[in-house]
């Protein structure tokens, strides 16, 4: 419909926009990883976490949890789960990590399941999670150490630049087809070659702030939102409970992580990255049971009415 298509179009000059001032930026303040946190942290708090924080309404969807008991149920497996991704980041931090790039390439590669079928997808997923090695291999590197040892950050800082390469030229290959197969909209593919350009020219962190607040998020929550019935205040006021805990515990994680003082650069990326992979794996597994719904058009915008 024609208010998303406008609503694309924005969203495509704000990421051109955020990437040019990122590529500024870059060359004036260096690549310091302290001005990309400081860009990274709000942007990921207020629009990259709302799109985690319909998780209760989405399972709420896909299987009413009409009581007490069985909301807590909910609320205990979720936090459940996010103790054991924790847990394992704290015991084997190198799996843990591979892992979480891994899977997130899986989640990200849903942005494009409307206009490629099956596992087509995932050679984009795949681009855009690896991409940042390609001109940044160092400095992805020294950012994927503060969250697991060196010589995992080194080996996977190496790894995704050849995944990049390979995916990435497969992934254009895949869109251009779709193209000229008349399944993938012109905007489409302009806004992936946007995301790569901006990867290439700007610091990873900056890159990943862009891609998931303005790429991500917003088509994300579109998807949430029309799979929910809602209207856009609706999905404010059901994100805003869970979004507010969500803060509360990235601020005690902050209080307690006993690096913090000392390191505020690493607790900051630690509790931004390791809570994102808490909180995504739910998420993801969410999202995908909503896209196999009955009914789901596999996000071509079909209105749904509110069961």
């Amino acid at each position: 419909s024609m208010g998303d298509t406008r609503l694309d179009y924005f969203l495509l000059a704000l990421l051109m926009v955020g990437g040019a001032s990122g590529a500024v930026a870059s060359v004036v303040l260096g690549h310091d990883v302290t001005w990309q946190l400081w860009l990274l942290v709000p942007f990921i708090v207020l629009l990259g976490l709302p799109h985690g924080c319909l998780d209760l309404a989405i399972a709420q969807k896909l299987r009413p949890l009409p009581t007490t008991l069985s909301l807590a149920g909910f609320v205990a497996v979720y936090l459940g789960l996010a103790g054991l991704v924790l847990g394992l980041w704290l015991w084997l931090p190198g799996i843990a990590l591979a892992l979480f790039l891994g899977y997130s390439a899986l989640h990200f590669a849903g942005d494009w399941r409307r206009y490629l079928p099956g596992l087509r997808t995932l050679p984009l997923g795949l681009t855009i999670v690896a991409i940042p090695a390609v001109a940044y291999q160092q400095e992805t590197a020294s950012i994927l150490a503060m969250l697991a040892p060196a010589e995992w950050a080194q080996g996977l800082a190496q790894a995704m630049t050849l995944i990049a390469l390979m995916m990435g030229s497969l992934a254009l290959c895949l869109l251009v087809a779709g193209w000229v197969a008349k399944r993938v909209p012109h905007i489409v593919v302009v806004e992936f070659i946007a995301l790569v350009i901006i990867a290439l020219v700007t610091p990873p962190l900056v890159y990943f702030a862009l891609y998931f607040c303005v790429a991500h998020s917003p088509k994300h929550l579109q998807d949430s939102r029309e799979e929910l019935g809602l209207t856009w205040r609706g999905l404010c006021l059901r994100a805003l409970p869970i979004w507010l805990v969500t803060i509360l515990g990235a601020l005690i994680a902050f209080a307690i992580i006993p690096a913090a003082p000392l390191a505020p650069q690493a607790a900051t990326l630690q509790i931004n990255f390791i809570g994102l992979a808490a909180l995504t794996i739910h998420h993801m597994l969410l999202v995908e049971a909503m896209w196999r719904l009955p009914g789901h058009s596999h996000g071509n915008h079909r209105r749904h009415t509110a069961s």
